[in-house]
């Protein structure tokens, strides 16, 4: 996957101060405004590629443009919605105990950290990665002043990262999956961004008809 959308939003993210923002992640953005903005990336990254132009550039003028913090964190959401599985789905059972293990059994800190990291060391890649970096971008957000405690970021993003497509049985892991993502939130040690070149293949990288605009936002497939 092409990770530049992931940087750019990051840093329009801290430019709007959206991690002080009350709500952040969790209050919705207008959806006219993040479909418009959906648009114009992809419209911005295609004609980028087919120019020769700096990609991240365009997409960093398009998003300059988004003055509302909910609002890029909601575009910001979409897009990781859209990307290759964090947790695939035969990694499902494995993070969700490793999750469930690390808030009950009383390791010391060091151990449950430890842990943890090696249960993600185990996902594939382009996953893993987006996996430590949304991590990351999450660590970013100030508990105080934005009401976003580690605990109410996992509810928000347990879905995306573990990604379940029978509801029932989204709705019976609902705890565990949120405790994976919490867990990782207080105690994953920080990672950078994805490398934004990581992973792109010809094919990826020569369209541009997706709603992202192909290679140069990430992978498409749904």
């Amino acid at each position: 996957a092409h990770f530049a959308f992931f940087n750019e939003a990051l840093q329009r993210l801290r430019e709007l101060e959206a991690f002080r923002t009350e709500g952040i992640f969790r209050v919705p953005g207008a959806a006219d405004t993040v479909s418009a903005l959906q648009r114009e990336v992809a419209a911005a990254a295609c004609a980028g590629r087919s120019e020769g132009d700096s990609v991240e550039g365009r997409i960093r003028g398009v998003l300059q443009g988004c003055v509302e913090p909910h609002d890029m964190a909601s575009l910001l959401c979409r897009w990781l919605r859209e990307q290759h599985p964090m947790v695939p789905s035969g990694f499902h059972a494995i993070c969700a105990r490793a999750g469930l293990d690390s808030a009950m059994a009383p390791l010391p800190h060091a151990a449950a950290a430890e842990a943890l990291d090696q249960c993600v060391d185990r996902l594939p890649q382009p996953g893993q990665g987006l996996l430590r970096a949304l991590i990351a971008l999450l660590q970013e957000v100030e508990a105080g002043p934005s009401r976003m405690s580690p605990a109410s970021l996992g509810r928000v993003f347990a879905p995306t990262v573990i990604r379940r497509s029978d509801p029932a049985e989204m709705i019976a892991n609902t705890d565990a999956d949120t405790a994976f993502v919490t867990r990782l939130l207080i105690l994953l040690p920080k990672s950078t961004a994805p490398d934004k070149e990581d992973g792109v293949d010809s094919d990826q990288e020569a369209s541009c008809d997706s709603r992202w605009g192909a290679a140069a936002m990430g992978n498409s497939d749904t």
